[in-house]
């Protein structure tokens, strides 16, 4: 898509772990993960990233 500035990536399960351990916000998976919550970034997945995600 043209102008489209979203970016599309696959989010690490420790990015989301470390996301949580972040007592400001401030860290750079926090930052990510605000960046998926507001739309800038388009999370990619496949069975095996849920079946990894959905056991911790």
């Amino acid at each position: 898509m043209k102008g489209d500035s979203r970016i599309y990536a696959a989010i690490d399960t420790n990015v989301l772990i470390s996301s949580l351990f972040s007592a400001n916000g401030a860290s750079n998976p926090s930052k990510v993960i605000g960046a998926v919550i507001n739309g800038a970034i388009i999370p990619l997945y496949n069975d095996e990233i849920i079946f990894i995600q959905t056991r911790i």
